[in-house]
């Protein structure tokens, strides 16, 4: 291995006979099968029925929950929400709807809800 001061840092490169040669990969094998990403396995979790938990909800207090953990999650952020809490709107916005929302009908308008804070009790 040679090495190479700059002044400010050493660098060290390894000798050309333990580089890797063109079209010569570090992991030849690839990945074993069966073998997933950690993205999968957060997205099965997320998603298993099974899972329970206690959560609070809007009108009755702390519920049991048995269901998908992301329902979970979204429920708790739409209370959140509700109550107020910009950040968990403002996450709802952003992942629930990527795009403009289109709220029609057959071509006709919907009455739809929109919620407004008042941080100003005298407004």
């Amino acid at each position: 291995m040679r090495a190479v001061n700059t002044g400010e840092m050493h660098v060290a490169f390894p000798n050309k006979d333990q580089q890797w040669k063109p079209g010569e990969s570090g992991n030849p094998a690839g990945k074993p099968k069966g073998a997933r990403h950690i993205s999968t396995w957060i997205q099965e979790l997320m998603e298993d029925d099974e899972f329970e938990a206690r959560i609070l909800d809007a009108k009755q207090g702390y519920v049991d929950f048995k269901g998908a953990p992301i329902k979970a999650i979204i429920m708790t952020a739409r209370h959140k929400a509700v109550a107020g809490d910009d950040k968990a709107r403002e996450w709802l916005a952003k992942y629930g709807w990527r795009q403009q929302l289109d709220v029609t009908s057959d071509g006709e308008k919907l009455e739809t809800l929109v919620i407004i804070r008042n941080d100003d009790p005298a407004k």
